[in-house]
């Protein structure tokens, strides 16, 4: 059979004194925790969500700590001084009670702070049925909305809106979930046809295509820059930049493509400074332009009366990127040679002939040169070295008195020694109008007296024909000639060459057929030859 003992604790009641002191005590300590509570609530509500990021959450959970300490020792005091030791047993269950509900209280502060870092409230935006994410507020989508607005407008060259049917919702969300800068800035270029988000590449502000990657953007600009030869540099010039930006769709290509592209020529005016010699037409023509669009360029400047140091504006293709290259050339050039001249009294003033050829030198140049698109803007020469030297050209030039134009009245043989191969009179095949002087092709022939050329050219049965016309109805032939040395028109002297022996025209041989006419009949030279 089982006993079963029954232990009784005498409880007693407090003395009144006491429980008012309890009391007391007890709505003390109800204020304090209030307080603490109330700051704790304002921690957790206010400064935390604005603080989060900045305030490491050891320390929060520190300051956590120290309020439930607070509240720990505040209770164990006074009831340390206002209970009766009789109480004390008492006193160490209530503790155990409070303790616990302390550490529960710490616990859920300390869950709900942990909450705060991983969750927020967020705003989902939702677009034509849509969900597009989650944003911090209303005012955060509709002002990035706005920006990305404009921006699409200005690339498509009009006006653009997203869909208007745009609804909001209320709700818990993963912070890393939340729409923010340029992630809700891409999100919302993702919803526009025709337009994606790459990096282009700019030249003065101006987008002139884009890649996907910037590696690929890059590759672009090093293609522009690249040289198989080790003694070419390059470098860009022009304002050239990548960034990460919407554009239109049309704009992606590849690094080969866009690097074509970046290699293209644009019309850009510029200045002209008029030199020595140059023309409307002759300017126009440099720049390949019409003389209208130089005109239209420079209204206020009368193109036909050019001055010399005047500045025109023309229009000249240039690369939309301006590339500088340095090149370390050796280049073999060649070195003029020099003219001397050298009196000859066996010459006429004013004759000259050629004794010694000239031949230009040789020499190897080592230079640094700079171009800039494809222009030399700057040469600077480091050696040179002489590989062959040049031969001075020798000229001479004749001082002998040319003889007298006019006509002397007089006639001189229209060559030096010679064979009279026919007689002026009858013959065989008929009346020979002339004499005939036989020699060797190629010997000079002479005017027999001064005057003026008529006639220089081929004739018939003539061959090549000078007549001078010396005046007073006197005129003389010389026929059969190789080659003529005087135009219609020149005024010769007595004796000087006018042509070559040959035997053109009738002729069996080499001769000149030399004639005297007054006033357009022939007549026996001999009665007029010295």
């Amino acid at each position: 059979m089982t006993q079963e003992t029954h232990n009784e604790t005498a409880v007693y009641p407090a003395a009144p004194s006491v429980i008012s002191k309890r009391k007391t005590s007890h709505g003390f300590l109800y204020g304090v925790r209030s307080l603490y509570s109330a700051v704790l609530a304002f921690l957790c509500t206010v400064v935390w969500p604005k603080m989060r990021e900045k305030v490491i959450v050891p320390v929060s959970i520190f300051i956590m700590a120290l309020l439930a300490a607070m509240d720990k020792f505040l209770t164990e005091r006074k009831h340390s001084i206002m209970c009766n030791c009789h109480q004390i047993v008492a006193k160490i269950s209530r503790a155990r009670a409070q303790r616990l509900t302390g550490v529960a209280l710490l616990m859920g502060t300390v869950v709900f702070l942990f909450s705060t870092v991983f969750y927020s409230f967020g705003i989902e935006v939702i677009i034509d049925g849509e969900s597009l994410g989650y944003v911090v507020s209303q005012e955060d989508y509709n002002s990035m909305l706005t920006t990305v607005q404009t921006r699409v407008s200005r690339i498509m060259g009009q006006p653009h809106s997203v869909s208007p049917n745009v609804s909001f919702s209320f709700g818990i969300v993963a912070r890393d979930k939340i729409l923010e800068g340029e992630t809700l800035e891409r999100v919302l270029y993702s919803k526009i046809e025709g337009i994606e988000q790459l990096y282009a590449v700019l030249v003065d502000g101006k987008i002139v295509g884009a890649c996907n990657t910037r590696e690929g953007a890059e590759q672009a600009l090093a293609l522009l820059t690249a040289s198989d030869d080790s003694n070419i540099k390059r470098e860009i010039l022009t304002d050239v930049r990548i960034s990460f930006d919407a554009v239109d769709a049309s704009d992606l290509c590849t690094s080969e493509e866009l690097a074509t592209r970046l290699r293209r020529y644009q019309t850009k005016q510029t200045t002209h400074i008029i030199k020595k010699g140059e023309t409307a037409r002759s300017i126009s023509n440099a720049y390949g332009m019409t003389r209208a669009e130089l005109r239209d360029l420079n209204p206020e400047m009368d193109t036909t009366k050019l001055t010399i140091g005047e500045e025109l504006v023309v229009l000249k293709a240039s690369p939309i990127v301006s590339v500088r290259e340095f090149r370390h050339v050796t280049e073999t050039v060649s070195i003029p040679y020099e003219t001397k001249e050298i009196k000859d009294s066996s010459l006429y003033v004013g004759k000259k002939s050629v004794k010694t050829n000239g031949v230009a030198g040789k020499k190897q140049i080592v230079a640094d040169v700079t171009y800039v698109d494809g222009e030399i803007a700057d040469r600077k020469v480091i050696s040179e070295t002489v590989l062959s030297e040049p031969t001075t050209k020798v000229v001479l030039v004749g001082t002998k008195p040319l003889p007298k134009k006019a006509a002397t009245g007089t006639f001189r043989r229209p060559v030096g020694s010679a064979t009279i191969s026919s007689n002026y009179g009858y013959r065989r095949s008929g009346f020979h109008t002339g004499v005939d002087f036989a020699l060797r092709k190629g010997s000079p022939v002479y005017a027999s007296d001064g005057g003026t050329v008529s006639f220089s050219g081929w004739k018939g049965g003539y061959g090549y024909l000078v007549i001078i016309n010396h005046g007073n109805g006197m005129q003389t032939y010389y026929a059969h000639n190789s080659k003529l040395l005087v135009s219609r028109g020149d005024k010769v002297g007595k004796g000087e060459q006018i042509a070559k022996v040959g035997s053109t025209g009738n002729s069996s041989g080499p001769h000149v057929h030399f004639e005297v006419r007054v006033n357009g009949k022939h007549v026996n030279p001999w009665r007029y030859i010295d």
